[in-house]
């Protein structure tokens, strides 16, 4: 059903104020404050996972770019080999 009251301007709408008033509420600090802790939390867990390779990945730029590979990713003449390698 076409209802032209829809169509009218709204100034309230387009308030600056309200516009900073809903960017800077209690309800926008609340969602930075738990997308800052989604951050934190998927940074830490990244971090206890790399944590003992850290070695080896720090050994990484000195390698040649064929032996970074595994070895069941590379065939005998150093390429790789899409029927060596397994899936799941």
């Amino acid at each position: 059903m076409f209802s032209p009251d829809k169509l009218k301007m709204d100034f309230k709408k387009v308030s600056p104020v309200g516009g900073l008033k809903r960017m800077f509420g209690v309800d926008a600090l609340m969602q930075f404050v738990k997308s800052l802790v989604k951050i934190a939390l998927v940074a830490w867990i990244g971090y206890l996972v790399v944590k003992p390779h850290m070695a080896e990945l720090s050994n990484l730029a000195a390698m040649d770019p064929m032996s970074i590979l595994p070895s069941r990713w590379t065939s005998s003449a150093g390429s790789p080999s899409p029927s060596r390698v397994s899936c799941c």
